[in-house]
């Protein structure tokens, strides 16, 4: 396959697979050497980690990961793929698509307008099991689980929200010859994002308007507190105030007394008019009126 075949965005994944395709046939040089020559050391070039017997269990899928990701596909199948891929890239920008792949290609995103949709590009494997090793204290044969490529390859066409459209080849028909198909439903999965964007943009709408709401009744809320504590601060310095007053008048009164009872009786301490007119400075002072009407 020549790169310059391939769409640039697809090109640039070429180097990768195919560095995965030449160790993977580097297993297979070393596992079949092995087998036609037991007991002895390999001495060309394989790459570490895992066996070629390994990989065929696992599907021979090149570039695997535990995450999801836009292409899994087999040794068998990674040029095709990668035609398909550049092919339909190539066709969705006819149609005003911009496509990149997002979130360490877990997603080759088409986006057009304030919409997008997601495509994966994998193949179908076949489950399975291979005899693996007789048991050594039970004598049973003990298999591993495998799985195995088919050449099928699956497109799936997914919406923002929920919604996907999945797309296979079958026995009678390629995914290649259905490109009117593959086409029409990116369009609809399209027209389903842009209903789900305008629909959480409603909804994102009716939550603000939900937050102000709340943000004001807030304020109206803090605004009735902070009155409410002005007035209540206003009244107890009132109360206050009056009790001063009261407390005023009162040591007045005890004065006057004091007063009438000098007068009568004519005796008196060599301290009280000294004493006397310290109480009626702390009255004075306990007098609010003064200041009351001053500041009227």
């Amino acid at each position: 396959m020549q790169p310059l075949a391939l769409h640039p965005l697809i090109r640039a994944l070429l180097p990768k697979y195919e560095k995965e395709a030449a160790e993977a046939f580097q297993r297979k040089a070393k596992h079949e050497w092995e087998e036609a020559h037991p007991g002895r050391q390999y001495r060309g070039a394989a790459p570490p980690f895992y066996s070629w017997k390994h990989f065929c269990d696992r599907g021979q899928i090149l570039a695997a990961t535990h995450r999801k990701t836009a292409i899994r596909v087999s040794l068998m199948t990674y040029k095709r793929a990668l035609r398909l891929l550049s092919s339909l890239v190539a066709e969705l920008e006819k149609f005003g698509f911009q496509l990149t792949f997002a979130d360490q290609m877990e997603r080759l995103i088409a986006k057009r307008g304030e919409a997008h949709i997601s495509i994966r590009l994998t193949e179908k494997l076949d489950a399975g099991t291979r005899f693996d090793r007789i048991n050594s204290y039970s004598r049973e044969k003990e298999y591993v689980k495998t799985l195995g490529p088919t050449g099928r390859l699956c497109l799936g066409i997914e919406q923002m929200g929920l919604g996907e459209t999945i797309l296979n080849d079958t026995s009678a028909t390629s995914l290649e010859t259905r490109w009117p198909e593959i086409l029409s439903a990116a369009e609809v999965r399209h027209r389903g994002s842009l209903e789900a964007v305008a629909r959480w943009g409603k909804q994102r709408e009716v939550q603000e308007e939900a937050a102000r709401r709340r943000a004001e009744e807030q304020r109206v809320r803090e605004e009735v507190q902070r009155r409410d504590a002005a007035e209540k601060a206003r009244r107890d310095a009132l109360l206050r105030e009056a009790q001063n007053w009261q407390s005023s008048q009162l040591l007045l009164s005890y004065v006057a007394h004091l007063d009438g009872l000098r007068d009568v009786s004519g005796k008196v301490s060599e301290d009280f008019d000294v004493w006397r007119e310290w109480v009626l400075s702390v009255a004075v002072s306990l007098d609010p009126s003064n200041t009351r009407l001053a500041a009227s």
